[in-house]
């Protein structure tokens, strides 16, 4: 066949079909291939909308899912010269504030570092204790993990070891809370107060007499 622009094309291909029968789709390609071509999907014209972005809430408010304190004698005297460590028991109690199961890990190994990244993302830090307070260890395990439900309360025991005479603060502990159903990372729990524990040197009677 010649184009509107003169040159010489040529078609190669089917030319014509034979209609058997009205009102009934006709073709010469193989019926495997036509039920192929049925099973494909309706094309669709319009977009489909976009999935809703799904809302967190701000660091803020991650920061205080979980309320917790400790709880300790305030005043110790202990014998030094008897024992070297003074174990003293701590109980933390923790309550859920949201209307979710939570997952809490509490760490007592802990450091500032994970503090100062909050306060960088302007979120008040947990508790720092001034230099002048002593440094003791937790005793027993380096980290607990559990599930609080909705406006759970627990409470936990804990041993802080206490090397010499002195004034303690015991908020060390670094707790860290996430919805048990947001994939995300746990956020540092931010701590009210303080909790100072003073110990002093108890003198023994033999050296008394």
């Amino acid at each position: 066949m010649i184009a509107d622009t003169g040159d010489t094309l040529t078609l190669r291909g089917q030319h014509h079909i034979t209609v058997e029968s009205l009102a009934i789709p006709n073709s010469n390609l193989p019926p495997s291939f036509i039920s192929h071509l049925n099973e494909q999907p309706p094309l669709k014209i319009i977009k489909e909308p976009d999935p809703e972005p799904e809302i967190r809430p701000s660091l803020l408010v991650m920061s205080q899912l979980v309320k917790y304190t400790l709880h300790s004698a305030q005043r110790i005297a202990h014998d030094f010269s008897t024992s070297r460590l003074c174990a003293t028991p701590v109980s933390v109690v923790l309550h859920n504030c949201s209307q979710e199961e939570v997952v809490i890990e509490i760490e007592t190994q802990s450091d500032s570092a994970s503090a100062d990244t909050i306060q960088e993302k302007g979120v008040q830090p947990v508790y720092q204790p001034p230099k002048t307070c002593g440094v003791f260890v937790w005793l027993g395990k380096n980290g607990y993990r559990l599930k609080l439900s909705a406006s759970e309360t627990v409470r936990l025991q804990l041993t802080a070891g206490l090397i010499q005479p002195g004034v303690y603060n015991l908020s060390t502990l670094r707790v860290k809370v996430k919805p048990t159903e947001m994939d995300i990372e746990p956020v540092i729990q931010k701590q009210a107060a303080p909790s100072l524990i003073v110990v002093s040197r108890q003198v023994s009677m033999e050296v008394q007499a």
